[in-house]
């Protein structure tokens, strides 16, 4: 947005000190500080001038002494200093009256390298000697460039002996430079005073055209190092040229080596000035710059939803600086900085103001008075940078001004972002209710159509019913109803405003963010949303380089316009075009752009490798990892750019990473484990090594640490309920009571108040008196010890001595009063209840072990897991056969061997087969079961003597359930693939503009092809089908869905077409017979390779069997038939293919 509020214009006003600022700046000394310089002195704009670019100065008294004389040395340090020259080189002039160790050599040793003096004929220079006017007028018309010109007929009579400057003193005075002392005397051999010398410098820089013209500049500042953007007034009517700009760097003239005029904007090049501080002056405009290297002078919070980030240069079209991913909010924890609505706060817009701030704009507000962190990448400024952050306003909104913007439109600008809300995602809109448009007289009040929020809620574009006509007067009222994000009201208040028509065209003035996949384009005035009916040919209208490459969304903010490309279509590295069709664009008033627009942009590539956008989101079997940038599939999906390690940095041992899926919109990535879960409240890191973007660069070893997420908090009624048991073993001196706890996530251990080996944590009633442990250990009848286990179950073991005890054996027989006080998890949460309480029985230890969850993870992999912790187990008691003829895996079946083995937990079981079973967890359509021999009961037993087996109870099974996904097979139809119309991967077949397309899978499919298509997509050579239940004569561009066991069936209608691309993201209604969902796939289908197979038209065979005839004839009617079912169809063309093999044949 060109406008901007004055919260901003405050913090530029007062922040930014050290930044690179551009201004029209007064000199630090001028002529008005001495005391012999008046104001009204015809000299005294000239001193001013040169005081300012510090060629000369005053005396120590305070004077200048305009009057005084100047030596011939004097005038060379003014001649070159006001140059620009060169001045620090070796002085190396060979006058005998010059020595090396002058302060005035250097000067002399520069103006003789430039030939602009060559000293007197014997030789010297006299460098003590006055100079006088005649040789001033000399040196003048040499050093500039004026030459002589003996043609000005000059009235002065005291020339004399200075015949030898005539020409010169011509040129200065046809250019108007200098004068005579009165019309017809010149006086050549008075001595030039040093305010004729000022005079003689400032008439020939400043108000001469001997130089070509100097243009007006308005605004001043630096693309980078060596190029200076200068913004006219006004577009010159000439051409621009370097002669045009006077530039100075620290006082010293320097050279313009191009010139390239856009507009109000020229570019100049210069000398780099990277690595230097200092000034730079373009035709009395002065700019401060620092290229030492980019730093960040000041952040700030100008409001709730704004980051202020001042940097110390000029930071217009920096692609690092405007990249939003360069961005991330941490809160004081380090951990994603959250919303006011408790979402992950991001950076969605990075816009540049004043050349060096660059507003960051986040996706909703912060909370006020909310505490955080701005982390900037290295990219931006080759380290990260970390900036405490307080997001806090106090400051009651403004409106800063009306403007009538269209026919029918007017925008209200705030001082700062405004809530509002959101009719979808894509359209921020206000209260209408808030705002009313009348007549200034009163008589007409506009219906309010809806009120749009633009530029994060900044402004308000109101549009009414009605047109407004040039000059009408109107009333725009604002109620109190508007909030800011701190919840200030904005004060109720009314504006008037009048009309005037704006019949300008639409230009593109700037752009910004502009990188491989999308650009900004800036206009000159805001844009109407795209009308209805242009919208199904809308993206037509905008691509670059040429019309192939088409936009794939366009969105409107006000005056931005944000064109996006997808990755076939991507903008190339440097220069590339931006084309906008004609028509495409309407303002307010109804204006369109009438022809094409055109504008260029300067796309970096980037060769940045991907970053993790945020923390990762784990659960004990699954992690989500966002990037900050679209992935490469391949690399993406392959298991071995991923390691975790645990909080000891090591490798975790019996959790495998079982599949990587990455999203729809290539920048978040799916991690399923499989084997052990990651431990609840546990610490891990992720090692991301050799994930590559689009463009190929490749992640090096990123390590980033995260949390396992619990869903739930720690409810200690669920735990002392449903996973605490108490075991006891007794003999004649004592009793041993065991109190098992299992919390099912990592806890606080070690010397913490509520960690969970802490006896004071827990107590137990005895008698008629509560103990916390800690006090019952005290006691001669007891002992109590505690053990952790994988610091998430708790063993407590309460000895009880029974000649200690007025009861003896029989202490507690009937139960344990026991209650679990506060605790936390390893992330520091603490339970949710203070404490809960239960009478814990003696367990009963038969039948409390279970095997649960058995199933097939993988078509050679079996994972089952036993509810409790196993303390002996013996795996030759374990074995797998068919659920109905009873064959052994490994014996009967023996290509069926297997290994098996128990995990680290001592819960999880392994099965892992040498070959394959059948996705659907069969050997040809026969289910496996788990066998349980009964010599288990003996040796499969936990610590506290639970077996698998009730009393009495023999060998048993379990069956082994499908848990293994149906996926796409690429190598379907491989042994048809030389025919035509097969692929590997998919089967082609054709009926005039009916494309048939057959996907095989792994194992039968189930689903409603509705409910299937909600995410699969369909696209004929890059254009979108739609689904249909049914393919219609008159359709077009669409496509409907069958399932037959294990294939999908696509049907195509399309008139024109060549490549299918189809994506399919997981859905719940698209499954296998066990419900496991089908995994995602993408498949490219290229017709032409394909040879599409048509089906065959047996009216134009020849045939001279009329009972094949006859047969051909009914079969060509059942395909004809309206009424035909799909299977009749399938039918019907196998046949037509079998009679006409055999009609081949008898031919």
């Amino acid at each position: 947005m060109a406008y901007q509020p004055k919260s901003f214009r405050k913090f530029i006003a007062t922040t930014v000190t050290t930044a690179v600022v551009a201004s029209a700046v007064a000199p630090a000394v001028s002529a008005a500080q001495f005391s012999d310089v008046q104001d009204s002195a015809w000299y005294t704009d000239s001193i001013d001038y040169l005081v300012g670019k510090e060629v000369l100065s005053g005396y120590p008294d305070g004077t200048f002494k305009p009057n005084g004389s100047l030596t011939r040395a004097e005038a060379a340090k003014v001649m070159a200093l006001t140059l620009g020259l060169d001045t620090e080189g070796e002085a190396t002039v060979d006058f005998p009256d010059v020595n090396s160790g002058d302060w005035f050599a250097p000067y002399v040793t520069a103006l003789v390298n430039e030939g602009v003096i060559s000293g007197f004929p014997d030789g010297t220079f006299k460098p003590q000697e006055t100079l006088t006017r005649a040789q001033m007028a000399k040196m003048m018309a040499v050093a500039y460039g004026i030459g002589e010109d003996s043609s000005v007929d000059l009235d002065f009579v005291d020339l004399g002996d200075s015949q030898w400057a005539k020409g010169y003193i011509g040129a200065l005075v046809g250019a108007g430079i200098v004068e005579g002392l009165d019309a017809t005397h010149y006086g050549p051999s008075q001595n030039v005073t040093r305010a004729q010398a000022a005079a003689f410098v400032y008439k020939t820089e400043v108000e001469s055209d001997v130089l070509a013209p100097k243009l007006e500049v308005s605004e001043l500042r630096f693309k980078d190092s060596k190029t200076v953007v200068v913004t006219l007034p006004e577009v010159s009517e000439e051409e621009v040229t370097a002669d045009n700009f006077r530039i100075y760097v620290d006082g010293k003239m320097v050279d313009v080596e191009e010139v390239v005029a856009e507009g109000k904007e020229v570019v100049l090049t210069i000398a780099d000035l990277d690595g230097e501080v200092g000034t730079i002056e373009v035709n009395g405009v002065e700019l401060e710059f620092d290229f030492t290297s980019l730093a960040v002078a000041d952040v700030q919070t100008p409001n709730l939803r704004q980051i202020a980030v001042a940097f110390n240069q000029d930071v217009t079209n920096n692609e690092d600086v405007e990249d939003i991913d360069n961005y991330t909010l941490e809160n004081t924890d380090g951990k994603d900085l959250e919303h006011r609505k408790g979402k992950d706060a991001e950076v969605v817009k990075v816009t540049i103001l004043d050349g060096n701030i660059a507003v960051l704009t986040l996706n909703d507000a912060m909370k006020n008075q909310k505490e955080g962190k701005l982390v900037i990448d290295k990219a931006v400024l080759g380290e990260e940078v970390v900036f405490d952050l307080e997001f806090s306003d106090t400051t009651v909104p403004e409106v800063e001004d009306v403007q009538v913007i269209g026919e029918n439109a007017v925008k209200v600008i705030f001082s700062e972002s405004m809530d509002h809300e959101f009719t979808d995602p894509t359209d921020p809109e206000f209260d209408e209710d808030v705002f009313e448009v009348t007549s200034k007289d009163g008589d007409k009040t506009y219906r309010i159509k809806k009120v749009k929020a633009v530029d994060a809620g900044k402004e308000a574009i109101i549009e009414v019913g009605g047109t407004f006509k040039d000059g009408d007067e109107l009333t725009v009222e604002i109620d109190n109803g508007l909030e800011d994000y701190a919840g200030f009201s904005l004060v109720k208040q009314s504006h008037d405003v009048t009309v005037v028509e704006d019949d300008s065209p639409i230009e593109v003035v700037g752009f910004r963010n502009a990188s491989e996949d999308e650009v900004t384009l800036i206009l000159n005035k805001d844009i109407k949303d795209f009308d209805d009916s242009k919208k199904d040919s809308l993206f037509e209208n905008f691509y670059h380089t040429n019309t192939k490459n088409k936009a794939n969304e366009v969105e409107l903010d006000g005056n931005e316009l944000t064109i996006r490309f997808d990755e076939d279509e991507e903008l190339p590295d440097g220069t590339a075009y931006i084309y906008i069709d004609g028509e495409a664009l309407t303002d307010y008033w109804g204006n369109e752009n009438e022809q094409t627009i055109r504008y260029a942009v300067e796309v970096s590539v980037d060769n940045q490798a991907p970053r993790v956008d945020g923390d990762i989101d784990a659960t004990v079997d699954k992690l989500v990892v966002d990037f900050d940038e679209e992935l490469d599939a391949d690399s993406a999906e392959d298991k071995d750019n991923y390691t975790i390690l645990d909080e000891d940095g090591e490798e975790v041992e019996d959790t495998e990473i079982s599949s990587i899926k990455l999203s729809s919109d290539k920048t978040t990535v799916t991690i399923k484990l499989k084997g052990d879960d990651l431990s609840g409240a546990g610490k891990y890191t992720l090692v991301i090594d050799g994930v590559e973007d689009k463009q190929g660069n490749a992640t090096e070893d990123i390590q980033k640490d995260f949390e396992v997420n619990v869903e739930d908090d720690i409810v200690l009624g669920d735990v002392i309920k449903n996973d605490t048991n108490l075991y006891v073993d007794a003999d004649d001196d004592e009793t041993d009571f065991t109190i098992l706890i299992d919390f099912d996530r990592k806890m606080t251990v070690g010397d913490d108040k509520y960690a969970i080996d802490n006896l004071s944590n827990y107590s137990v009633k005895h008698g008629v008196k509560s103990y916390t442990l800690d006090e019952l250990d005290e006691k001669d009848a007891f002992d109590v010890e505690i053990d952790t286990i994988g610091d998430e179950e708790v063993e407590i073991t309460i000895t009880a001595e029974h000649d200690e005890l007025d009861e003896g054996k029989d202490i507690w027989k009937d139960g344990i009063d026991f209650t679990i006080l506060r605790v936390k998890d390893a992330n520091g949460d603490l339970s949710e209840d203070a404490y809960a309480n239960k009478v814990l029985p003696k367990a009963d230890v038969k039948g409390k072990l279970k095997v649960e969850d058995l199933e097939l993870t993988e078509t050679n992999k079996i994972v089952f897991e036993f509810n409790k912790r196993i303390d002996n187990w013996e795996d030759a008691n374990f074995s797998l056969e068919t659920a109905v003829t009873k064959k052994v895996l490994g014996d009967d079946l023996e290509d069926y061997s297997y290994d098996i083995d128990l995990g680290d937990d001592d819960k999880t079981v392994t099965i892992t087969l040498d070959e394959d079973l059948d996705p659907d967890a069969t050997i040809k359509d026969e289910k496996i079961n788990l066998v349980i021999s009964e010599r288990s009961k003996d040796n499969t037993v936990t610590s506290y003597g639970e077996t698998l087996f009730e009393d009495g109870t023999d060998e048993f099974s379990v069956e082994v359930a499908d848990g293994v996904a149906a996926t796409y097979d690429d190598e379907y139809f491989e042994e048809d693939s030389d025919e035509d119309g097969y692929e590997d991967g998919y089967k082609v077949e054709k009926d005039n503009d009916v494309y048939k397309i057959t996907l095989g899978f792994s194992e039968d499919i189930e689903g409603d092809a509705d409910k299937i298509a909600t995410t699969l997509k369909v696209k004929s050579d890059g254009d979108t089908l739609d689904f249909v239940d049914d393919l219609t004569a008159e359709g077009n561009e669409e496509y409907k869905l069958e399932i037959k066991d294990d294939m999908l069936i696509i049907k195509i209608k399309d008139n024109d077409t060549s490549d299918v691309e189809i994506d399919f993201k997981e859905n719940n209604n698209f499954v296998d017979a066990s419900d496991n969902k089908v995994e995602e796939f993408d498949v490219d289908v290229d017709l032409d390779e394909a040879k599409t197979a048509d089906i065959i038209d047996f009216e134009e065979v020849e045939v001279v069997d009329a009972e094949k005839v006859a047969e051909v004839d009914a079969l060509i009617e059942a395909l004809d038939a309206e009424e035909a079912t799909t299977e009749e169809f399938e039918e019907a063309v196998k046949a037509a293919r079998d009679a006409y093999d055999a009609l081949t044949d008898a031919e």
